[in-house]
């Protein structure tokens, strides 16, 4: 069960769930896997608001999180997270991870 706006919790879930399901050579997540989904998330995407959780795609800490976890179990991710679409705009986005 994805948590609303619990980054820190989705992530240790997804991992946890990895971990417990080993030797795939790839793990698709869900849409917003990292944020959950729900309207409490997605009214997030409004740019006026200040406290947006948007990522960037290649440097972001969602990103970083699932680049350690594809290396350390050997497999590619798929996962979810708001991107930070610049200009004040967010969007949803998937990325794949490799172990690389």
């Amino acid at each position: 069960e994805l948590l609303a706006g619990q980054t820190e919790a989705n992530l240790a879930r997804a991992e946890a769930l990895i971990r417990a399901n080993p030797g795939h050579r790839l793990y698709v997540l869900p849409e917003l896997s990292s944020h959950g989904y729900c309207d409490e998330v997605l009214s997030q995407l409004d740019p006026t608001r200040p406290e947006r959780p948007a990522q960037d795609a290649e440097s972001g800490s969602v990103t970083a999180f699932f680049c350690r976890l594809a290396r350390d179990v050997d497999a590619h991710i798929s996962y979810g997270f708001l991107r930070d679409a610049g200009a004040g705009r967010t969007c949803i986005c998937q990325a794949v991870v490799d172990p690389r």
